[in-house]
C-alpha cells in the first residue's frame, strides 16, 4: 500500500476568519456546557434603559450632590456652627497676615470684629456667617502646618512682579506634602500696574507659577480694593470646603484660653482648662485628647458656654463664666491611658530573651573607655578603630551588636557621643593649642557664620564616604582576623532562597514585642472604630459648641512652656490610638536633603496630628514577606520606616525632620503612612567576599573568606555566588588559614570575587517619646547653604 508523504512545499489552507465577532462555535466553546440563566438574561434586558431614564437618573444624581455641598456650606460659619477658620500664609514680598486682616477689616462697615491672642473673628451680617483669621509666621514652620491642622481653608498671598524664593518654595513643597484644606490663591499689588498689556503678562506668569505647586487658579483672586475685599470674603463663605481627612475623622479644638486649676503640688501635676470650639465630629468625653508635644491624656467633664461670636446681634451678650456641664466621663467606661502591656516574666519563653537582656544590661551602660588614637583623628574615625587590647570581644547580645557590631557596620554611629572620648594626654596638646583654634574660629565665625567647624566637616566626610562605599559595595565587610566568624556571625543564617525561604514570623521576638498590642484583622477593627464613631451620641458635646476641656493630670510644667499666642490644636484620639504597636511609613527622601541619613538616627516624626521622636528602621519597600534592610535612607526611590509608636489608623501624611548640630532641624523625607503591622520581616543582611586565587574551569581555590579551618567547615553548607552571577558550594577546606576548594556551574573569571550572603532579622529600637522641644526647621536648597542656628531663630520670633 503507497502512502502520501507531503512535502517540503505542502499546502496551506486559509483560514476562514469571522470578522470581528466570535461564531458561535466559539462561543459554544468558551461556555463548556453552561447555560445562561434567566435572571443574567431579564437583569441584561433591564440595564438597557431609554435615554429619558438615563437624563433623569443623571438629573438625580446632580441634585443629590448639590444638596450634600449645600449641607457641607451650612456645616461651617452659622449658627450652633464653628466659625469658618482661613489660615493666611504670606509669600515672598506679600503683606503679612495681620495686614490682610485689617485691609479685609476695611472693606465693610458692619463687620463685628472680635480678636483673640491666637485668632481674629468677623461677623459679617451682610452674608449672615463669621469667619476667622489665623496668621502664622511664615517662617515658623511648626506654626503654619499647626495651622493647616485646624483650619478649613488656606489662602496664600502673592505678590505680583516678585519671583519666588527657594525657601519659599521648599515651603510650599513641605506644605504638599503635609497636606492641607482647601487652598485660595490671593494676588497682591495687582492695582500698582498701570499698563494693561504688563498686567496680563503678570497674571500670566503668576498662573504659571501658582501650576508648578498644583495649585487651583480658577480660584486667583485680587486684594486690591474694597470691592475684591468683598469678593474674598464671599469666596471664604460660599467656597466648597475640603477638610483633611484627619479633620473628618477626629474632633478637634483650636485652643483660644489655657488656664490652670487644681494644681497638685506633691505630684506637679493639675487639671488643664482648654477652651475654643469643637470642630470635626462630636467629641466624647471619654474618649483620650492629644496635647502637642505632651502626650494623651483623660477629660474629667466639659462646660458648655454662649457662643462668643453669635451671629445674631441680639445674643452679643456673652459671660465667659457662665457655663453649664456639658457632659461629665464616666470611669467605668472611660478609655485607659495604658499605652503598653505589662509583660508577665512567667510566660515561658519570653522570660528567656528578658534574663538574656537582664543578664547583659550592665554592659549596655558601660562608660566608653578612653582610647590612644593618632593626632587628627575624629570621633567618628575614633569609633572605628579597634585596639589590641579588644581582640576577642563581639559576643554581646542583640542590642548591643545593633548599636556597634564591628568596623564595618555604620547603623551605630548615628548615636551621639558615642566614641568622643580621647586620652589625657591628648587633651593637653589640645589646650596648649587654644589659642590658634580660638583665633581661627572667631574670624571663621565672623565670615561664615556657625557653618565652619573642622571636627564636624570630618565626620561628615567620613559619613560621606561610608555611604558612597555602601551604594558601590552594599552590604559587604571583612572577616574579622581576631574573631572566629562562625562567633562573630552566629546570629546569622543562609537563606537558599531570599524570597522563597521561610521565615517564622514569631522566632526569637526579643523583650520589647512582648509590650505592644497586635490586631488579629487591623483593617476590620479600623471599619468598626469608625463606624462606631458616626453612631456615638452619649457623652458627647456637638461640634460647633463653645466649650472648656478639663484636662486631668497635666504636668503644672506645661502651661508654661507655652505662649499665649502660640497656636496649640487638642485632636480627640480614636479606640485604640494610645496604644504601642509597630508602625510603617512609606516615604521618599526630600531632594535638598544631602546628608547621609543614618540607620537607627533619632529623627522627629509628623505623623497625622502626632509629632514624636524616635530610632527609625529603614527598609526595602516591595510586597514580599521578608524585605532587606538599608543601612542609609536611599537617596532615589522608595523606603519603608519602622519605628515603635501609637497605632495611628491610615491613611495619614508623614514629614521627617532631622535635628542639627546648630539646634535647628532640616526636613529629611515625606511620604505616608503604609500600616501598624509587627510582623513585618526586616533582614539585616551582611556579605562575606572572598578572592579567588586558583581557578581551574569551575573549580576554584579562595581565600581571605576565612582565617581558619574550623570556620570552613562551619559554614560549608552555605551557597556561594559571584557578581557574574556564577553560583557554587565549598567542596573541601584547605590547609589551617581558612583556604578552601568550590565548585561552581559555571566557569569563573578572573576578577570575579566569591561572596556569601547571611541574614539576620533585626527590629525597631524602643525610643519612642512624645515631649519633643519645638525647634526653627532650616530648610536647605542645593544652591543656598543651611542658616545658622541664630539666624532662624530669630526669623521665627519676629
Amino acid at each position: 500500500m503507497v502512502r502520501h508523504n507531503p512535502g517540503p512545499l505542502g499546502q496551506k489552507n486559509k483560514k476562514h476568519k469571522t470578522g470581528g465577532h466570535k461564531t458561535k462555535g466559539v462561543l459554544k466553546k468558551e461556555a463548556r456546557g453552561r447555560t445562561v440563566s434567566r435572571s443574567s438574561v431579564a437583569g441584561s434586558a433591564h440595564s438597557t434603559l431609554s435615554r429619558q431614564t438615563r437624563k433623569c437618573q443623571a438629573s438625580q444624581r446632580r441634585r443629590l450632590k448639590n444638596e450634600a455641598d449645600s449641607i457641607a456650606k451650612e456645616s461651617l460659619g452659622k449658627e450652633n456652627k464653628p466659625p469658618i477658620l482661613v489660615a493666611i500664609v504670606p509669600l515672598s514680598g506679600a503683606p503679612s497676615g495681620k495686614e490682610l486682616v485689617e485691609q479685609l477689616a476695611s472693606c465693610d462697615s458692619t463687620i463685628i470684629r472680635s480678636n483673640t491672642p491666637v485668632a481674629q473673628y468677623f461677623t459679617l451680617p451682610r452674608f449672615k456667617t463669621r469667619i476667622g483669621f489665623v496668621t502664622p509666621n511664615p517662617n515658623d514652620i511648626e506654626a503654619v502646618l499647626d495651622s493647616l491642622k485646624v483650619a478649613d481653608v488656606v489662602c496664600f498671598v502673592w505678590q505680583v512682579n516678585h519671583e519666588l524664593t527657594s525657601q519659599k518654595e521648599l515651603l510650599l513643597s513641605l506644605l504638599l506634602a503635609h497636606g492641607m484644606p482647601s487652598p485660595i490663591c490671593l494676588v497682591n499689588g495687582m492695582g500698582q500696574i498701570s499698563s494693561a498689556k504688563q498686567r496680563d503678562l503678570a497674571w500670566t506668569n503668576l498662573k504659571k507659577t501658582i501650576n508648578r505647586f498644583s495649585l487651583p487658579t480658577d480660584k486667583l483672586l485680587k486684594a486690591d480694593s474694597a470691592n475684591d475685599g468683598l469678593k474674598l470674603l464671599r469666596t471664604f463663605n460660599d467656597g466648597k470646603k475640603k477638610k483633611l481627612l484627619m479633620q473628618q475623622r477626629h474632633p478637634h479644638m483650636l485652643v483660644e484660653k489655657l488656664d490652670a486649676a487644681d494644681e497638685d503640688t506633691s505630684k506637679g501635676t493639675c487639671t488643664l482648662l482648654a477652651t475654643g470650639y469643637i470642630r470635626g465630629p462630636s467629641m466624647n468625653v471619654n474618649h483620650l485628647v492629644y496635647l502637642p508635644g505632651l502626650g494623651e491624656f483623660q477629660l474629667s467633664k466639659i462646660f458648655a458656654h454662649e457662643d462668643p461670636n453669635p451671629v445674631r446681634e441680639r445674643q452679643r451678650e456673652w459671660n465667659p463664666a457662665a457655663g453649664n456641664l456639658a457632659a461629665e466621663a464616666s470611669p467605668s467606661i472611660q478609655e485607659s491611658l495604658q499605652s503598653e502591656i505589662v509583660p508577665n516574666e512567667m510566660d515561658g519563653e519570653q522570660i528567656l530573651i528578658d534574663q538574656d537582656l537582664k543578664k547583659d544590661e550592665k554592659h549596655l551602660f558601660v562608660a566608653p573607655e578612653k582610647k590612644k588614637m593618632p593626632k587628627g583623628t575624629s570621633s567618628y574615625q575614633a569609633a572605628w578603630i579597634i585596639p589590641d587590647d579588644e581582640e576577642g570581644e563581639g559576643e554581646g547580645d542583640e542590642e548591643e551588636e545593633e548599636d556597634g557590631e564591628d568596623e564595618e557596620d555604620t547603623e551605630g554611629s548615628s548615636d551621639e557621643g558615642e566614641g568622643e572620648e580621647i586620652e589625657p594626654e591628648e587633651a593637653e596638646e589640645e589646650n596648649d593649642q587654644v589659642m590658634d583654634e580660638d583665633a581661627r574660629t572667631e574670624a571663621a565665625d565672623t565670615e561664615f557664620g556657625d557653618i565652619m567647624d573642622d571636627e564636624v566637616d570630618m565626620d561628615e566626610v567620613a559619613e560621606f564616604n561610608a555611604e558612597r562605599q555602601n551604594e558601590q559595595w552594599p552590604d559587604e565587610i571583612d572577616t574579622p582576623m581576631d574573631i572566629p566568624a562562625r562567633v562573630r556571625f552566629q546570629k546569622y543564617r543562609a537563606l537558599k532562597s531570599f524570597r522563597e525561604s521561610p521565615w517564622d514570623v514569631n522566632e526569637n521576638l526579643p523583650y520589647n514585642y512582648a509590650r505592644i498590642f497586635k490586631f488579629q484583622n487591623f483593617n476590620r477593627t479600623k471599619k468598626l472604630v469608625l463606624k462606631k464613631m458616626g453612631e456615638e451620641t452619649a457623652d458627647c458635646v456637638s461640634s460647633g459648641t463653645f466649650v472648656t476641656l478639663f484636662i486631668k493630670d497635666v504636668p503644672a510644667s506645661y502651661l508654661a512652656s507655652i505662649r499665649p499666642d502660640s497656636l496649640l490644636v487638642l485632636y480627640a484620639l480614636l479606640p485604640h490610638e494610645q496604644k504601642m504597636s509597630v508602625v510603617n511609613m512609606a516615604v521618599k527622601k526630600h531632594p535638598t536633603c544631602k546628608t547621609p541619613i543614618l540607620n537607627n538616627g533619632t529623627l522627629t516624626f509628623h505623623v497625622g496630628f502626632r509629632k514624636f521622636e524616635s530610632q527609625a528602621l529603614f527598609s526595602q519597600h516591595h510586597l514580599s514577606d521578608k524585605v532587606k534592610m538599608e543601612r542609609y535612607l536611599p537617596s532615589t526611590g522608595p523606603c519603608v520606616v519602622s519605628v515603635f509608636a501609637p497605632v495611628i489608623f491610615p491613611p495619614a501624611t508623614v514629614l521627617i525632620f532631622q535635628k542639627l548640630p546648630n539646634d535647628t532641624q532640616q526636613l529629611v523625607a515625606t511620604g505616608s503612612l503604609l500600616d501598624n503591622n509587627p510582623d513585618r520581616i526586616v533582614l539585616k543582611r551582611v556579605v562575606l567576599s572572598g578572592h579567588p586565587f586558583k581557578i581551574n574551569r569551575r573549580s576554584a581555590i579562595v581565600r581571605y573568606l576565612f582565617f581558619n579551618r574550623d570556620d570552613v567547615e562551619w559554614f560549608k553548607p552555605v551557597e556561594l555566588h559571584t557578581p557574574s552571577g556564577r553560583r557554587g558550594h565549598i567542596r573541601m577546606a584547605i590547609g589551617t588559614h581558612g583556604h578552601f576548594k568550590c565548585r561552581f556551574d559555571q566557569q569563573l573569571d578572573a576578577q570575579d570575587t566569591v561572596m556569601m550572603n547571611l541574614y539576620k532579622r533585626v527590629y525597631p529600637k524602643w525610643s519612642y517619646t512624645s515631649h519633643i522641644t519645638k525647634l526653627p526647621t532650616v530648610l536647605l536648597n542645593q544652591e543656598e547653604g543651611p542658616l545658622n542656628g541664630g539666624q532662624a531663630r530669630d526669623e521665627m520670633e519676629e
